[in-house]
């Protein structure tokens, strides 16, 4: 008897557990069928809309973070106040400093407002998502073009101040060619914060994961260490560099086709003659300016793309929607 009842109850425990099992899947037929209220570019535009307003209300932020890049910019602009007007082989090695330095403080300044983004969000992504009222398609793309404004905004800002105050190479379109190069390094360090941002499942994480990403793109550059003293078997990381490509522009951008004067430029000290010589010197000569610009806008894409597919990843079990 008492053998009986075992089997029984063990009948009703594997029964409970088979109609819960079946309630589950059914629920989740139920929200995979179930249709959006409205298309991928309403969902899109209304996304937009949302994470902009939101973003103009956070006026504290705003003015904190437009407060610093003017800061930093004019600061750079004192620093190297008119370095590049000297057109001397003795200038090279000032203007070549500023030209990396810009680079860096435009990567982190862009980086700490993005990468505590979607785990700051997360729960009530995820809810909005179990409930199927937008695609994670649209809620990325919605976030990116939202902060696009903001950061072409800060970046000519930037660009204004330093490239003036240091008096970079003159003509119209050597400064519009700085500031598209500026600009895509900027969107190419805003792609790697987005990957961090939707790898971490919380702020702190973020705040860990970040500088490993950013810092090991800025080592792995070529112009901290050069290509050849680099590993082999970490070289891989040198393809990867987003500044790699960005400096390699600004610098081709300064000194290709650009003859220097030796006034001032002491015998046992480096005097090139010309601009070609300043981009051997320095390694940025392998590959032309267009060949770069493809390959730091194909990181600029490559980027925010693998970021997507991590959200889309991350997002509920049973949401497999663009």
């Amino acid at each position: 008897a008492a053998a009986a009842a075992a089997v029984a109850g063990a009948g009703t425990v594997v029964g409970a557990a088979a109609v819960k099992a079946e309630a589950a899947a059914s629920v989740s037929k139920e929200v995979v069928g179930r249709k959006y209220a409205s298309g991928w570019w309403t969902q899109f535009a209304l996304l937009t809309r949302r994470s902009y307003w939101s973003m103009t209300r956070e006026k504290a932020n705003n003015i904190a973070v437009f407060a610093q890049t003017i800061f930093f910019a004019i600061l750079l602009g004192l620093l190297w106040l008119r370095e590049g007007s000297r057109g001397s082989s003795e200038s090279v090695q000032s203007v070549t400093g500023i030209l990396f330095f810009l680079l860096i403080l435009q990567a982190f300044s862009c980086t700490f407002g993005i990468i505590f983004l979607f785990p700051a969000e997360r729960l009530v992504v995820l809810k909005e998502r179990s409930s199927r009222l937008y695609h994670v398609g649209a809620y990325f793309f919605s976030k990116s073009v939202s902060e696009f404004p903001r950061t072409l905004i800060l970046t000519l800002l930037f660009c204004l101040a330093t490239y003036f105050m240091v008096d970079l190479r003159a003509g119209a379109s050597h400064f519009f060619s700085f500031f598209v190069i500026v600009l895509m390094s900027t969107m190419a360090s805003e792609g790697l914060a987005y990957c961090v941002s939707a790898i971490a499942s919380n702020p702190q994480q973020a705040g860990a994961l970040a500088p490993v990403f950013i810092v090991t793109s800025f080592l792995f550059c070529g112009f901290l260490v050069e290509f050849s003293a680099i590993p082999v078997w970490l070289r891989w990381l040198n393809y990867v560099s987003f500044i790699k490509y960005g400096f390699a522009l600004v610098m081709q951008n300064q000194f290709l086709d650009n003859d220097l004067s030796l006034v001032g430029c002491r015998p046992d000290s480096f005097c090139p003659k010309t601009g070609e010589e300043v981009l051997e010197f320095y390694g940025v000569n392998g590959m032309s300016y267009w060949t770069n610009f493809v390959l730091l806008l194909t990181l600029v894409v490559g980027f925010r793309l693998i970021a997507y597919m991590i959200l889309r990843r991350k997002g509920p079990k049973y949401d497999l929607s663009v």
